[in-house]
């Protein structure tokens, strides 16, 4: 039914006449053309414009992945996203298909968050990667802000990874939205990893192209020396790709001209796609199911001075944790109460010392 809200693309006609090597993605990739059904699990790619075919071109000629991964094109949605997204979003998120939405504008993010809490049940994690957090007086319009008036009944932690100290204070926005919490530009570049388990928490994950320098990304709308560099913005997509919570990707503010730097722009993209994908085809597909904590290692701490005690689980195959609230265990008994977390939240908690992210979890757990 997705051919009601997208006009299909030809791979052909976007590349040319030259075939594809067997061992490109445009050899393996099926366009959403004819067919009806999808499988569950695929990956499809929607563009919001006619000028991320640039960025197709550069995709198509990557080569394809080594692990099983189904991959498809549906076309460019018609139109101008609004509340017709509804429907489209609806259909997806029943289908249970991973989209990549192309050629996002800073406007259609709260439009798109709020569509997909719409579709999905219980409270929603939204992630987003930008160079500023604009929220409160005087940003009365900025995305952020829109998305927690809209939403702050089924939101869970709102995170902004990569925003810049000289753009912005994450405390001085704490104070209107207490769910929002970030890594600065310099804390993700010290140690990347520290980023993953704000990743893995969300369903809904909006990456802005202005998180990433000039150099790399010169079709940013304005111009900014500092910035994410592209190898660092693929490795935050590999880890996005890894979440198996992960119900859209969406990349946007970025504009491709007609020039050297605009083919640099695609291909810069493309690349942060390819390496999304590497993350699907690598997924464990860990805690899906209440069962599923039965295969990992379980600690459980009642830190000094504090009203409940903590779970910690441990997956020895990917080395990933996460931590609950005994009680919210206890009382919920489903996964949304889980959080993930890292070896060092498990060692601080041992000696009776909370992080930062045993905190929130204590004062705004799902």
């Amino acid at each position: 039914m997705f051919q009601h809200w997208i006009q299909p693309v030809d791979p052909q006609e976007i590349n040319g006449q030259l075939p594809f090597a067997p061992y490109q993605i445009g050899h393996a990739l099926s366009a959403y053309l004819q067919e009806q059904h999808i499988p569950r699990g695929s990956v499809v790619l929607i563009g919001l414009s006619e000028e991320v075919n640039a960025v197709r071109r550069h995709l198509y000629r990557m080569h394809a992945h080594g692990a099983p991964l189904l991959l498809y094109d549906l076309g460019n949605f018609k139109g101008e996203p609004g509340p017709q997204w509804d429907g489209l979003i609806a259909e997806l998120v029943a289908a249970d298909v991973l989209p990549v939405w192309l050629g996002l504008r800073e406007e259609h993010i709260p439009t798109l968050v709020e569509a997909y809490a719409r579709a999905m049940p219980g409270s929603i994690v939204p992630l987003f990667v930008d160079e500023r957090i604009a929220s409160g007086h005087p940003y009365r319009t900025c995305y952020i802000d829109e998305v927690y008036r809209a939403l702050q009944d089924r939101l869970g932690p709102m995170t902004v990874l990569g925003y810049q100290q000289h753009l912005s204070q994450l405390e001085s926005h704490q104070g209107a939205i207490p769910l929002l919490r970030g890594m600065r530009l310099g804390q993700i570049r010290a140690n990347p990893v520290d980023a993953e388990p704000y990743i893995r928490d969300a369903h809904v994950a909006v990456a802005m192209m202005t998180a990433l320098r000039q150099a790399d990304m010169p079709g940013r709308p304005v111009a900014n020396p500092s910035g994410l560099s592209c190898e660092e913005m693929c490795r935050l997509m590999r880890y996005m790709g890894l979440n198996e919570k992960l119900r859209c990707l969406a990349i946007g503010n970025f504009e491709i001209a007609a020039t050297r730097e605009g083919q640099l722009t695609a291909s810069c993209v493309a690349q942060q796609i390819w390496y999304f994908l590497q993350g699907v085809a690598a997924q464990q597909k860990e805690c899906q199911q209440w069962s599923d904590l039965e295969q990992l290692q379980q600690y459980v701490f009642f830190p000094e001075e504090c009203d409940t005690g903590f779970i910690f689980y441990h997956s020895e195959q990917t080395d990933r944790w996460w931590v609950a609230a005994k009680e919210d265990i206890e009382r919920k008994k489903d996964l949304s109460v889980l959080r993930a977390c890292t070896r060092d939240d498990f060692e601080a908690c041992k000696q009776n010392r909370l992080s930062d992210r045993l905190l929130e979890l204590l004062h705004y757990s799902l």
